[in-house]
């Protein structure tokens, strides 16, 4: 996902990730950069979406691709039906 749009962060010594700035989110990351960020599989980050369903919030802790309007995903290549 090269894009100008796209920002490295370093979230701790050797690991960064792309964070994508957003007007009505702070940022949005891919579910493959939380990944990595946390050190797990995007397996493990989807699972835990599923587990902690109650816990979590739509538009406030993750968002579907699709729901987001203005264009804030358009030209990176990001499946409409992402969870970011």
């Amino acid at each position: 996902m090269k894009n100008e749009r796209l920002l490295p962060m370093t979230v701790c010594e050797g690991i960064t990730v792309n964070v994508l700035p957003s007007d009505r989110h702070e940022y949005l990351m891919t579910t493959r950069d939380v990944a990595n960020g946390y050190g797990v599989t995007e397996y493990a980050i989807r699972k835990n979406k599923l587990t902690l369903g109650n816990e979590l919030v739509e538009g406030t802790h993750y968002v579907i691709a699709v729901t987001i309007g203005n264009g804030e995903c358009r030209g990176l290549k990001i499946p409409h039906n992402s969870t970011l």
